[in-house]
């Protein structure tokens, strides 16, 4: 993955992160959304994750587990960053 989608992949988390309301939906969307312009199976697989879980995970219908959500951030190459 170059550099500079990178920084588009970032930029859009860390937009997601300052917008969620507390709730972690919106964070988990962007993740989806980045997810797939990547490949859900890609990632899923670079986090250690089945792709159904990845989608029961991520689909924004559940709680996201912390430890997931980091493992699929680090997946992707990027930093959760809260405020």
């Amino acid at each position: 993955m170059s550099r500079e989608m990178r920084r588009e992949f970032q930029a859009i988390l860390d937009n997601a992160a300052k917008t969620d309301k507390g709730d972690g939906k919106t964070v988990c969307k962007a993740i989806c959304l980045i997810s797939k312009e990547i490949g859900i199976q890609r990632v899923a697989e670079a986090a250690g994750l089945e792709r159904t879980s990845f989608y029961r995970t991520f689909n924004g219908q559940t709680d996201a587990r912390i430890s997931n959500v980091l493992r699929v951030v680090r997946a992707l190459g990027c930093q959760l960053k809260l405020r």
